[in-house]
C-alpha cells in the first residue's frame, strides 16, 4: 500500500475495516478511506495476494507498516500460530502502529522501532516480506540478505516509481531472486506496482493463485518490461464496472435486436414460402394453359392439314378431268393438224398477254406442246381476270397488277419474268415432271432423324399466291412448316448482267407451334427449317446453272404492310445479311448461289465443331437436291402415285405400265402393310436405274433400290 507522509497528530480518528478497528490521522482520512473502503475491491485484491503467499503458521516481515492497515490484516493470515514482525521508523507512526496493535489484541504482532535493518531481528525462518520503504525498498533488501539467504523468503515490494523499480529489480537480481510485476488497479493516476521476488520454490504458490479482476502478474526482465507494467495498471474501478455495465446493457439490447430480426426473417421467410407457393400454383396452372393452347394448335394444324389434302384431292381430281376432257376434244381432231412448235406456244402466248387472241385459239395449237397447257390457261385466266371473269379453272390474278413478284415492277417487267419463266421451264423440265409440279410436287430431299419424317418439296404455289411461279415447303410428317416461293427470271430485271437468276420474293412459316420448329432445328443438326429450304434452293441454282440469288427487299415486298414493318424486315432483310447479300440495290439484295462460309478461324472456339456440322448438313441438302433434280429434266422417266397421300417414285417408261398393275392393288391403303408389299413388288420390278424422290416413305434401304 502506498504510504503518504504522515500529518500533525492533532486529530485522530478511529475506523472500523474489515480486519479490526483502526485509529489513523484526521488529515490522512480520505486516504485510508479510500484505500479500505471505496475502492476495497482493489485493495483486497493487493491483501488476496499477501494471504496466498503466506499463510497461517507462517512468520511475515512488514518493513515499513506505518500505521498497521496492512499488520492488521496479515495478522489474520497467520493466524495465532504465526507471527508478525512489523518495522516502522517514523515516531509518529510507529506510536499509532502500536496503539492499533494494543488496541486490537493482537498478541502474535511484533513492533519493531530499534531494528535498523531486517538482520538485525535474527529471524531463524520467515515466508513474506512486505516492504513498503517510500522508494528505498532496494536499501531495506540489503538490509535483510543474510534473512534472506537463510529462509528465502518470497519477497513483496511497492514500487512507486520507475527509477525505484529498477533499484529494487537490480537488490533482488543480486539475491539470485527472479521478478514478477503484481498488478492491481490502483487510485487515478496513481502509477504504482509491486515488485514480487520468487524463487524455484515458490512456484507452487505462485502457479495456485487465481487471479482477481483487474489484477495481473507480469515477468519482469528489462526496464522496458517494469516500464509497461507501471503504464498497465487500470483505471477507477467505478468507471470499469459502469463500462462493464454500458456493455452488459449493449449487449442486451443486441440481443434484443438480434431476436428481433430473427422474428422478421421468420416472418419474411414465411411470407416467401407462401409466394413461391402462389408462383408454383401460377406456374402450374400456366403450364395447363400452355397444354390446353398447344392442344387447340395441334388442332387447328390438323384442320388445316386435313383441309389442305381435301383441296390437293379435289385438284388432282380437277386436273385429271381437264387433261380427260382436252384428251378427248383432241382425238377428234384432225390427224393432219401439226403440232404447234414451242416458238408457236410461245408467240400466242405473248399475243395473249397483248390480248391479240382468246384461249379456244391457243388450245388448238396445243396438242403437240401438253407441257404448256398450264402457262397458257394460267395467261387466259390473267386476261380474263381484268375484265371481272373470275370463273376459271385458275382465276389468277392479272401479272400486269401490282401485286406480282415485286411492288417495283412495272407491267413489262412483271410480263417478261412470267414469260421467262415458263420459258425455261418448258424448255428444261419433262411432261412428267410439269404435270407432277401442279398437281402434287415432289420431294427433292427426305429423312427421318427420328419419329419424325422431314422432306423438302417443289410445287406450284397454292392458289391465290402472286409472289412466284414455284415453291420450296419444308415438311414434317407432311405437314407444311415453312414455305418460300421464287421464279427464274432474266437478271436484267434486276440490274444484273446473268442470263436468268432466281429471283426469292417469298418467305413464311406456316406451323403456330414453336416447339414444332425448335424439334425440327434439332433433329435436322441445329439447323433451322428456313435455312434447309434456303441450302435446298442453292442446290436448285447449281443444278440450273444459276449463279446468282435475288432476294426482294421487305419494303418491296408485294405482301408489305408499314405495321408489320420490324417483323417483315428482321425475316427477310436481316436473313438475307446474314447468308452475305450485299444491298439493298433499287429494292433488291444479290448473294452468290455458292456463297462461301466465313473460315471456321474466326468461329469463336467453342462453336467450331457445331458449326461445322451445320455447315456439312446444308451442303448435304443442297448436294441431294442437286442430284435429284436431273430425274426432273430426263424424259425417259415417269411418276407414279401410290396409295392417298401423294407419293411418287419416278419410274424408267418401259418399267411403268407393269408397276402401275401391280401397285393398283393397293390403291388407298396407307397402314405398315402396304409399305411391305411395296418393299416386295418394288425389288422384284424396279430396275437398277429407277430412282425414288421419297426415299424415307419406304422400308426400304437405299441399298435395296440399288439393288
Amino acid at each position: 500500500m502506498t504510504k503518504f507522509a504522515a500529518p500533525s497528530p492533532e486529530t485522530l480518528q478511529a475506523l472500523d475495516t474489515p480486519f479490526g478497528r483502526l485509529t489513523v490521522f484526521g488529515g490522512d482520512e480520505a486516504v485510508t478511506s479510500r484505500a479500505l473502503g471505496r475502492y476495497d475491491e482493489q485493495a483486497e485484491s493487493e491483501l488476496s495476494f499477501l494471504r496466498a503467499m503466506s499463510g497461517e503458521g507462517s512468520v511475515v516481515v512488514d518493513v515499513g507498516a506505518y500505521i498497521g492497515a496492512h499488520t492488521l490484516a496479515l495478522s489474520r493470515f497467520v493466524g495465532s500460530d504465526g507471527r508478525i514482525v512489523a518495522i516502522e521508523r517514523a515516531r509518529e507512526a510507529l506510536q499509532l502502529l502500536e496503539r492499533n496493535v494494543q488496541a486490537n489484541g493482537l498478541t502474535n504482532v511484533r513492533v519493531s522501532a530499534d531494528a535498523a535493518n531486517v538482520d538485525d531481528l535474527a529471524l531463524a525462518d520467515c515466508a513474506l516480506i512486505k516492504i513498503d520503504a517510500g522508494g528505498a525498498e532496494d536499501v531495506a533488501l540489503r538490509g535483510a540478505r543474510q534473512t534472506v539467504l537463510r529462509a528465502a523468503p518470497l519477497i513483496y515490494a511497492e514500487c512507486a516509481s520507475l527509477a525505484g523499480g529498477l533499484k529494487t529489480l537490480a537488490a533482488l537480481e543480486e539475491l539470485g531472486y527472479r521478478a514478477l510485476a503484481h498488478v492491481v488497479a490502483p487510485n487515478p493516476g496513481d502509477r504504482e506496482v509491486a515488485l514480487v521476488g520468487v524463487l524455484d520454490a515458490h512456484r507452487d504458490r505462485i502457479e495456485r493463485y487465481q487471479l482477481r479482476p483487474y489484477e495481473a502478474l507480469l515477468a519482469i526482465e528489462s526496464a522496458d518490461d517494469l516500464a509497461q507494467a507501471l503504464l498497465r495498471q487500470g483505471t477507477d474501478n467505478r468507471e470499469l464496472l459502469e463500462k462493464l455495465k454500458r456493455a452488459e446493457e449493449a449487449l442486451t439490447e443486441a440481443q434484443r435486436l438480434a431476436q428481433q430480426r430473427a422474428q422478421e426473417q421468420s416472418d419474411l421467410r414465411s411470407q416467401l414460402e407462401r409466394l413461391h407457393e402462389a408462383f408454383t400454383e401460377a406456374q402450374r396452372q400456366a403450364l395447363d394453359r400452355a397444354k390446353e393452347i398447344e392442344a387447340l394448335n395441334q388442332r387447328i394444324d390438323y384442320d388445316e392439314k386435313v383441309s389442305m389434302e381435301r383441296q390437293t384431292i379435289l385438284e388432282a381430281m380437277r386436273i385429271r378431268a381437264d387433261e380427260d376432257l382436252f384428251e378427248s376434244s383432241g382425238a377428234v381432231e384432225s390427224d393432219a393438224s401439226a403440232p404447234a412448235t414451242r416458238e408457236d406456244v410461245v408467240q400466242c402466248c405473248r399475243r395473249i398477254l397483248r390480248r391479240e387472241a382468246g384461249i379456244a385459239e391457243v388450245e388448238a395449237h396445243l396438242k403437240g406442246a401438253p407441257s404448256l397447257r398450264e402457262l397458257v390457261r394460267k395467261l387466259v385466266h390473267a386476261v380474263d381476270a381484268d375484265t371481272a371473269t373470275t370463273t376459271g379453272p385458275l382465276a389468277w390474278r392479272s401479272v400486269d397488277r401490282r401485286e406480282y413478284l415485286a411492288a417495283n415492277f412495272t407491267n413489262e417487267t412483271r410480263y417478261a419474268c412470267f414469260i421467262h419463266h415458263y420459258d425455261f421451264v418448258s424448255e428444261t423440265l419433262s411432261n412428267a415432271a410439269i404435270r407432277l409440279l401442279v398437281r402434287n410436287g415432289v420431294a427433292l430431299y427426305e429423312s427421318r432423324p427420328a419419329a419424325v419424317d422431314y422432306s423438302v418439296r417443289l410445287a406450284n404455289p397454292f392458289r391465290g399466291a402472286y409472289e412466284g411461279e414455284l415453291s420450296l415447303q419444308f415438311l414434317a410428317n407432311d405437314q407444311s412448316m415453312f414455305v418460300t416461293a421464287f421464279s427464274i427470271v432474266p437478271g436484267a430485271v434486276v440490274g444484273l448482267d446473268d442470263p436468268r437468276v432466281i429471283l426469292l420474293t417469298r418467305m413464311q412459316g406456316q406451323s403456330r407451334s414453336p416447339t414444332a420448329f425448335r424439334l425440327a432445328a434439332k433433329e435436322n443438326r441445329d439447323v433451322a427449317p428456313q435455312a434447309i429450304l434456303f441450302a435446298a434452293l442453292q442446290g436448285i441454282a447449281r443444278a440450273i446453272g444459276v449463279e446468282r440469288i435475288v432476294g426482294v427487299q421487305a419494303t418491296n415486298l408485294v405482301a408489305y404492310e408499314a405495321d408489320k414493318a420490324a417483323i417483315l424486315e428482321k425475316a427477310y432483310d436481316e436473313f438475307y445479311a446474314s447468308v452475305g447479300a450485299s444491298g439493298p440495290h433499287d429494292g433488291f439484295y444479290v448473294w452468290s448461289a455458292s456463297t462461301p462460309e466465313k473460315p471456321l478461324n474466326q468461329v469463336k472456339p467453342g462453336h467450331r465443331l457445331r458449326t461445322k456440322a451445320k455447315r456439312a448438313f446444308k451442303a448435304m441438302v443442297a448436294n441431294r437436291v442437286s442430284l435429284a433434280w436431273p430425274i426432273l429434266v430426263d424424259p425417259e422417266y415417269e411418276f407414279l402415285q401410290l396409295g392417298s397421300r401423294g407419293m411418287q417414285i419416278a419410274v424408267l417408261r418401259d418399267r411403268a405400265s407393269a408397276l402401275r398393275v401391280e401397285l393398283a392393288r393397293f390403291a388407298g391403303f396407307t397402314s405398315a402393310s402396304l409399305y411391305a408389299s411395296l418393299n416386295r413388288v418394288l425389288a422384284r420390278l424396279v430396275s437398277r436405274r429407277t430412282r425414288t424422290l421419297k426415299w424415307s416413305r419406304f422400308a426400304m434401304s437405299r441399298s435395296a433400290f440399288e439393288r
